[in-house]
């Protein structure tokens, strides 16, 4: 009998299945992503670009008629784009519980080992590189675009589904998730925090106020991570603050972002790509990351998408 859920919906549900099992094994509790979390996911993120592409479709459908696809204008049209929606969302809750009680699952830290391999390979060079660059005056640059990445992820999803490849579309999520995956299968497995924690970071103005900046970031981070670790059972989850290194995710979240929008929506890739080299070059450059946290996300993105096109089939 076909299944009533898709493969994407299936894997974001095993996955928070799997990870609420591990909480339960620990005796810890699984907390969902906070309600503001998910509306300001929504209205930040997925809102002003569904109506920029929307905005861009029907402007093409005007000039070229029938030759473009209409964004939206059928109820299902609306469900298949909240059923492509909705496994991409909901993944980040477990992704998020799993970020945040790493150092509850394995304590121990690998910062020495990844330092190591980025020596030999050459890669501690291209850090070194890049953080005087930052300091020469690319900092702001770099911050803009490094917090700003999800922007980038959540376009190129919405764009193809106002492009109604609603195919591509759920490909694209399910790498996605899969990224995600991946991603927390090695923050337990090989735990490390990256460069720029290895001491405390410097104390920074205001760090209450709204964190614009990397600097005011890495602190709120460093004292949430103190917090919970002294306290885990009281720890409240807070959405996207929480230390892990590698791979990074902000490298493997991207890279579906460059394939899909390369392949299937080229003139939109010219805009994109740009931005997401400079998203990739900032982990290295503000010390969020290794060297070889850049390339494990790389490989992990890569493998999200081999698995996401495979398992995504055409419709018969």
């Amino acid at each position: 009998m076909r299944s009533l859920l898709r493969i994407e919906e299936w894997t974001v549900l095993g996955l928070m299945a799997a990870t609420m099992l591990c909480f339960a094994v620990h005796d810890m509790p699984f907390r969902a992503m906070p309600e503001v979390g998910i509306v300001s996911l929504f209205f930040f993120d997925f809102y002003p670009i569904v109506l920029v592409c929307g905005l861009l479709v029907v402007y093409r459908r005007l000039r070229l008629g029938d030759d473009w696809p209409s964004p939206f204008t059928s109820r299902q049209a609306v469900i298949e784009f909240l059923r492509i929606v909705w496994p991409f969302i909901v993944s980040q809750i477990a992704y998020a519980n799993v970020k945040a009680y790493v150092p509850v699952f394995n304590p121990k830290t690998y910062d020495a080992q990844l330092i190591e391999i980025d020596k030999w390979t050459g890669g501690a060079w291209l850090c070194e590189a890049l953080i005087g660059l930052r300091n020469s005056g690319w900092e702001a640059l770099f911050d803009w675009f490094y917090l700003h990445f999800f922007a980038a992820v959540v376009f190129v999803l919405v764009l193809l589904c106002a492009l109604g490849q609603w195919t591509l579309a759920r490909r694209y999520s399910l790498a996605f998730i899969l990224g995600s995956a991946i991603g927390m299968f090695f923050y337990v497995l090989i735990p490390a925090v990256g460069p720029c924690f290895l001491t405390e970071p410097s104390a920074v103005h205001d760090t209450t106020s709204t964190l614009k900046t990397s600097a005011h970031w890495q602190v709120v981070l460093w004292e949430e991570r103190a917090r919970m670790m002294v306290s885990p059972e009281s720890y409240k989850l807070s959405p996207f603050i929480h230390i892990a290194a590698f791979p990074s995710l902000h490298v493997a979240h991207t890279v579906p972002a460059v394939w899909f929008s390369w392949k299937y929506a080229r003139p939109f890739s010219y805009v994109i790509i740009p931005g997401v080299l400079i998203n990739w070059l900032a982990t290295m450059a503000l010390e969020w990351h290794y060297a070889i946290d850049v390339w494990a996300g790389l490989a992990a993105g890569a493998l999200a998408i081999v698995l996401a096109n495979k398992w995504v089939k055409d419709p018969a």
